[in-house]
């Protein structure tokens, strides 16, 4: 083989890996689901007192009375920006720099090009759904929805001396939820769930280097993929004062195993094609959350949760049906590390009709410096602080909410500075009867 198609091949091989991955922008965990607990950030696992309470903390179901269904919407507008760009390192016989590998870059040179493209920032989109409801069955209060947690979507695009590069994603999560609860006491309340997971991601790279360079030549790689799994979730609810109520849940985590497809093409006549079937796992990690609900006046509301997050088991495990000099199987770890996160919330109703909500709560990042890149992980993850306000209408048996959440963040590593910032807007509808 020679040394120029003995670099491309290399290339081509962590140019294959690398973009079967599933990534989420800075959240790889969503801030949650309903826009009046969303405005009161995120603290609601010791109230739980809405038909939101089947996302956070199943027992709260116990205590509703009647029936409801809910609706809600979150329009989320992010921007993250690398100072570094995309990179274009250069390979060598051996294959790229760890570090390289590490950042999961998607793109590579044979030597002459640049080092890194110009375009700092990516930007995405989303639209997160939820529908929710519960009833009352044999002494049972049964519930259920479908939210969507999680959703990116983002393209980025550059040109640097004539090389044309571009690099997009689209990957989402949506749960099934189904969960039961029952008052055991006047004072206690349990609460089980099962969350049927499904995971989707697209993913395409593309770079062509003109005619200008010593080596002239169109790469691209392409890779899909869809999976489910199953979660369980477990929650308790304790009346401990007719003003204090506390709460837990935890969550079991799953994995989730996708199967797709990937496809890698090289106008370099000496490099064939590759394409196969692959199944790629998840570990979706296992959540704890504690929470407490203080009233201090009959129409006003104080809420606190904790909430931990075990992201050590996360792995990078993928096999492909058809293996080869490019497309090959891989399982290590990602070294990312557990993390804890602090909620805080605060609800004032003036009167029966309105209400006002005030919250901040924060996301650490479980990445390790290293793999920080603008085209790994959906775009940066930095350490993120959330402020969040909202407001309700109520009318007869219906509630209208509207909230606002707005974050900014920086971290640097290894001397690149990374931002992110991040505003959406949560519209939300129920009715109880």
């Amino acid at each position: 083989m020679s040394y120029k198609k003995g670099l491309l091949v290399v290339g081509l091989l962590l140019g294959a890996i690398f973009s079967s991955r599933l990534v989420f922008a800075g959240g790889l965990e969503g801030p949650g689901v309903g826009t009046r607990a969303l405005s009161m950030g995120g603290a609601f696992i010791g109230l739980a007192d809405d038909w939101t309470a089947i996302y956070w903390n199943p027992a709260g179901l116990a205590n509703l009375s009647g029936r409801g269904i809910g609706v809600s919407l979150d329009a989320v507008f992010s921007q993250a920006s690398d100072g570094n760009s995309a990179g274009n390192p250069t390979l060598t016989p051996a294959g790229l720099p760890q570090e390289a590998k590490d950042r999961g870059e998607v793109f590579f040179q044979l030597g002459g090009e640049p080092n890194n493209f110009d375009k700092e920032d990516i930007e995405s989109t989303v639209y997160l759904p939820t529908l929710g409801g519960y009833t009352h069955f044999k002494g049972f209060v049964v519930g259920g929805g479908i939210y969507e947690p999680l959703g990116y979507t983002a393209k980025w695009d550059d040109s640097k001396s004539g090389i044309d590069a571009s690099f997009e994603i689209k990957a989402y999560e949506i749960v099934f939820n189904h969960a039961v609860a029952k008052s055991l006491t006047p004072d206690l309340s349990i609460g089980l769930g099962l969350n049927l997971l499904q995971g989707k991601v697209e993913r395409e790279a593309k770079k062509v280097v003109p005619v200008t360079y010593p080596v002239s030549y169109t790469y691209t790689s392409k890779a899909k993929g869809d999976g489910i799994s199953l979660e369980g979730v477990v929650g308790a609810l304790y009346q401990i004062s007719p003003n204090i109520s506390a709460g837990l849940v935890y969550r079991t985590g799953s994995k989730l195993t996708l199967d797709g497809s990937t496809k890698i093409t090289h106008t370099h006549p000496a490099i064939a094609d590759e394409e196969s079937d692959y199944e790629q796992k998840f570990r979706v990690p296992a959540t704890y959350g504690l929470g407490l609900a203080y009233h201090p006046l009959s129409n006003f509301t104080l809420t606190c949760d904790w909430n931990y997050t075990d992201w050590t088991t996360f792995r990078k495990e993928i096999d492909f049906s058809d293996t080869g000099s490019i497309l090959q199987n891989k399982d290590e770890s990602l070294d990312w590390e557990a993390v804890s996160k602090i909620r805080l919330g605060l609800e004032y109703k003036p009167n029966n009709i309105w209400s006002f909500r005030a919250g901040f709560f924060t996301d650490p990042s479980p990445v390790p410096d290293k793999a920080l890149n603008i085209t790994n992980l959906g775009g940066i993850d930095t350490d993120r602080n959330f402020y969040s306000v909202g407001s309700t209408y109520n009318y007869n048996n219906w509630r209208f909410d509207l909230g606002f959440i707005h974050t900014k963040s920086d971290r640097e590593a290894q001397g690149v500075k990374y931002e992110k910032e991040a505003n959406s807007i949560h519209l939300a509808s129920s009715y109880s009867f």
